[in-house]
């Protein structure tokens, strides 16, 4: 987590020019999925890193729930370089794709009207109930989860490394 709390720096590019870099911490796997962590994720994820990722592990999906503001939910689901599924509270439209077949419609929310929400919504809104459903939510990794591997730190420019990143990392 020191990592990710000092997760920028300022290099100079191949082209002679100052760019800004990221650094991320990718955790061992849990229950068979890694996660990754750091500011550089939930800013781009969607339509770049995820689709990225996808393209290299045939699967992605990203969750993010603001700690400050629990309204604030984010998911996506990438296959094969795309992004086929998202949801984002403050966005509009705040659905992508077509509904999955495990999500539940909003028709059968007990408030639902007619022209109240849009054609392809869901009832699943809720970013760690998602995760839950299809991987493993995050805040309830615990002793018990199965672990394997290690976790290892990862920057957003090839050939970049940790040593532009400032300081020890804590322990």
């Amino acid at each position: 987590m020191s990592a990710v709390q000092h997760d920028t720096a300022v290099t100079t590019g191949p082209d002679g020019e100052e760019r800004t870099v990221h650094r991320a911490f990718v955790t061992p796997e849990f229950a068979g999925w890694r996660m990754v962590f750091g500011g550089p994720v939930s800013t781009c994820v969607e339509e770049e890193v995820l689709a990225r990722v996808s393209a290299h592990c045939g699967q992605a999906h990203f969750y993010f729930r603001n700690a400050y503001d629990d309204d604030d939910h984010i998911w996506a689901i990438a296959e094969q370089g795309r992004v086929i599924r998202s949801y984002r509270t403050y966005r509009e439209p705040a659905w992508t794709g077509e509904p999955m077949p495990w999500e539940t419609p909003q028709t059968e929310d007990e408030y639902w009207e007619p022209g109240l929400y849009e054609p392809n919504a869901s009832c699943e809104t809720n970013a760690n109930d998602v995760a839950e459903t299809l991987t493993v939510d995050p805040e309830k990794i615990d002793e018990n989860t199965p672990m394997s591997g290690h976790g290892w730190l990862t920057v957003t420019a090839p050939g970049v490394g940790n040593g532009p990143f400032p300081g020890a990392l804590a322990i």
